[in-house]
Order: structure tokens, then C-alpha cells, then sequence
């Protein structure tokens, strides 16, 4: 299996005033800002949906140390934080 991420993970010219937070499969241990948008396996509903939102952000904070949303949001123009104690 070849892993794949979509075309639309890229980056565009419009505004990133948002900050976003994927928990994943570590520990939410509240170190990122209280402005976050928390990126869920529900919230955005679709893939397109979350290459949308991260097309907005400017970081996002992880506490998964293995995910593939860090790659999809760098490929966005984000800055990737990886939280860890």
C-alpha cells in the first residue's frame, strides 16, 4: 500500500487567522492555546473539509508524535507544533 494525501492539502493565498489542535492518539495536555479549533476523527466531516480548515490556520499543535495531519498541514502552509511534556 502506497499511503496517498489528497490534492487538495495545499496551500492558498487567503488569510490564516485561526490556530488549530489534533489530540490524535496522545494525551490532550492543554499546552496550546485556549483559541484552538480541536481537529477530531469527527470534526471537519471529510477529508476536504479538514485540507479547508488547515488552509486557515497558521499552527496547529499535535500531541500525536505519528499522524499524518502534521504532513497534510504543512502541505496547507502550516506551522506544525508537536506538544510534548
Amino acid at each position: 500500500n502506497l499511503p496517498t494525501i489528497e490534492p487538495f492539502f495545499c496551500k492558498t493565498d487567503g488569510p490564516k487567522p485561526k490556530l488549530a489542535v489534533y489530540v490524535g492518539k496522545g494525551a490532550d495536555l492543554k499546552l496550546h492555546p485556549e483559541e484552538c479549533i480541536y481537529i477530531t476523527r469527527d470534526f471537519p466531516s471529510s477529508r476536504r473539509g479538514v485540507a479547508t480548515l488547515l488552509q486557515q490556520v497558521s499552527t496547529l499543535y499535535t500531541y500525536d508524535d505519528f499522524t499524518a495531519i502534521e504532513l497534510e498541514a504543512l502541505l496547507c502552509g502550516c506551522e506544525v507544533k508537536r506538544m510534548e511534556k
